[in-house]
C-alpha cells in the first residue's frame, strides 16, 4: 500500500521523500505505543525498496526568482501584507530562512536592542549544526515593530493562534499580484516553473550573494553566504575550533540584502 502511494508521485522526489518520512514516523509512533508489532513498512531499508519504481526520479530545483526580479516581488509583497502568511513570507526572505524556521519564530527569540534573532537547534533543519544567531537589518527590526511585539509566543499565527501551515505559507508567491516565474528553470525544462518561497528566500539570496553584475562576487566571501544559510562549511580544522561564525561579516551581508530587498519599496521602511 505504501509503495503504491509513493509510486503515484514518483516524479516529485521531494514530495515522495517527505511523505515516506511522515509515514515512517506514524508507524514508529504506533510501534512505540504498542499498536503495531511488525517491522516498519515505510523504512527504505526494508522490503519497500524492492517495490518502488526502479527508474530514478529527476530532482528539480525549487523555483526561485532572478536577482533582478526580486525587488519588484518584494514591493508587490510589501503592498500585500494583509495576512500572517504574507508577513511570514516577507520575514523569511529578509532573513533567508526556511519555511519551518520562519513559521516557528517566537517573540522571545528576538533581541530588538542587539538586532538579533537567536534560533534554537530544534527549529532548524540541520539541528546538528547548532543554534543560529541571525543579524537583523534595521528594515527587519522596523517591520517586526510594526507587528506589535509581544513578550512571548509565535510571531506569525493562523486564525486560531497556532503555527501557520506550510501549505498556506507556500502559496504566498501565487497570491502576490504578478507572474512570478523562475526564468532559468523555465528555459531548462521548456515550461513555466513558478517561483517558490523556499527558492526565493534561499536560492535567490545565494545567487545575489555572488552576483557579478552587482559586484557581489568581489564583495562577499562565499563561506559567509553559506553560514547565513546555516549550511555546514567544510573548512578543515576551522570548523572544529572557530566559534565566531563570521558574525560581523554576516551582519554586513544581511544588511545589504535587506537594502536590496527594499530597493523598490517607497520610504524603505515597514
Amino acid at each position: 500500500d505504501i509503495a503504491e502511494v509513493l509510486s503515484r508521485k514518483w516524479k516529485s522526489p521531494q514530495l515522495v521523500k517527505k511523505l515516506r518520512g511522515l509515514l515512517k514516523q506514524i508507524f514508529d509512533w504506533s510501534s512505540a505505543k504498542g499498536f503495531f508489532h511488525h517491522d516498519n513498512p515505510a523504512s527504505i531499508t526494508g522490503p519497500l525498496k524492492y517495490l518502488l519504481p526502479s527508474e530514478k526520479a529527476i530532482t528539480k530545483n525549487r523555483g526561485a526568482l532572478s536577482v533582478e526580479d526580486l525587488p519588484s516581488f518584494m514591493k508587490a509583497l510589501h503592498e500585500h501584507l494583509n495576512g500572517a502568511s504574507f508577513c511570514c513570507g516577507f520575514f523569511a526572505i529578509l532573513t533567508a530562512t526556511r519555511s519551518g524556521t520562519a513559521r516557528r519564530a517566537r517573540w522571545e527569540q528576538i533581541n530588538f536592542e542587539k538586532k538579533e534573532w537567536t534560533i534554537p537547534p530544534d527549529q532548524l533543519k540541520v539541528s546538528e549544526n547548532g543554534y543560529l544567531i541571525v543579524p537583523l537589518a534595521p528594515e527587519v527590526i522596523d517591520f517586526l515593530k510594526s507587528l506589535e511585539p509581544q513578550e512571548e509566543g509565535l510571531i506569525f499565527t493562523n486564525s486560531k493562534g497556532r503555527i501557520l501551515s506550510d501549505t498556506i505559507f507556500s502559496r504566498v508567491p501565487l497570491e502576490v499580484p504578478g507572474n512570478w516565474q523562475d526564468k532559468e528553470q523555465s528555459l531548462i525544462h521548456n515550461k513555466n516553473v513558478r517561483a517558490t518561497m523556499h527558492g526565493i528566500a534561499r536560492a535567490t539570496f545565494r545567487t545575489w550573494a555572488q552576483d557579478d553584475r552587482l559586484g557581489n562576487d568581489n564583495k562577499y566571501d562565499p563561506r559567509v553566504a553559506e553560514l547565513c544559510l546555516h549550511h555546514k562549511v567544510d573548512d578543515g580544522y576551522g570548523g572544529a575550533y572557530e566559534r565566531n561564525k563570521s558574525f560581523l561579516r554576516r551582519r554586513e551581508m544581511m544588511n545589504d540584502w535587506a537594502k536590496y530587498c527594499f530597493s523598490e519599496i517607497e520610504g524603505r521602511s515597514s
